[in-house]
């Protein structure tokens, strides 16, 4: 999926205030979903996530304050959040980098004292994709990062687990046409759409943990999938409300999701 004017006019602007302090950054969330996935989700947004990567001597407070007082952004009460003026636009910053704390988060002291959660954050940054010149959080690193968030704060993200049900369904798409897809259906020629997601997206996930420094990633994940194996398990329940799952097999083919992600993790 092409960017939009809006969305390029955006991420234009708040490049040339990032370029400032030299601050890299990647766009994450659903914009990065709908731009690195060739289905369409039924589920649209109306903001943009965007992950900053500092290195120890950046100061996340100098930065929030420069973009507050730029002509194209609009601070709100929130530290973290931002309005593109041009295009009335919410942005929601998300600070990572060389001054993580040990358990993954970041402390910032503004109008508030924070700690926000930096897990897999690294790991996804090193393995973006670059559409239209920007960087993009690829597939693997979304399901990561909504595994996550997910199993952080359950009732309040319930639209991450709409996207990891849809994200697992369309990951054959990102492989079809290619060498190793024929590959896959040549040694299984059997194998369904959902089997090949599963298939490529543990191997991603194996890549992805192959960018950590330590194993707490590939731990936290495989930790959030043996407690879905139970059908009771919230974010099973909250899969089933996707508006993508739809059928009365829904519940099998999540169940199938979870199982045969884990034993793939497991058997790494």
């Amino acid at each position: 999926m092409r960017m939009n004017e809006s969305l390029k006019l955006l991420l234009n602007d708040l490049k040339e205030v990032l370029n400032q302090f030299n601050v890299d950054f990647f766009i994450v969330g659903a914009t990065a979903r709908n731009l690195t996935l060739s289905g369409q989700s039924r589920r649209q947004t109306n903001d943009v996530d965007i992950a900053l990567h500092f290195s120890e001597h950046m100061d996340y407070a100098a930065l929030s304050r420069h973009l507050a007082g730029q002509k194209t952004f609009k601070g709100q009460a929130n530290d973290f959040r931002f309005v593109h003026l041009p295009t009335e636009i919410e942005v929601d910053l998300m600070p990572f980098g060389e001054k993580e704390n040990p358990d993954k988060t970041m402390t910032y002291v503004g109008a508030s004292l924070s700690e926000i959660s930096t897990h897999g954050l690294m790991e996804a940054f090193l393995m973006t994709e670059d559409i239209e010149g920007f960087k993009v959080c690829p597939p693997v690193g979304l399901i990561a990062l909504k595994l996550l968030a997910y199993a952080e704060r359950p009732e309040h993200r319930i639209k991450d687990a709409h996207d990891i049900f849809f994200i697992i369904n369309q990951y054959h798409f990102l492989y079809e046409g290619r060498d190793e897809y024929y590959d896959l259906f040549a040694e299984n020629p059997d194998i369904d759409d959902l089997g090949i997601s599963l298939r490529f997206l543990v191997r991603d996930l194996q890549r992805l943990f192959m960018k950590s420094k330590d194993e707490v990633l590939k731990n936290r994940l495989l930790s959030i999938l043996e407690d879905a194996t139970d059908q009771k398990n919230q974010l099973i329940n909250s899969m089933l409300g996707s508006d993508d799952a739809i059928g009365d097999d829904s519940m099998a083919i999540i169940s199938r999701m979870i199982g045969e992600l884990l034993e793939g993790l497991q058997a790494q």
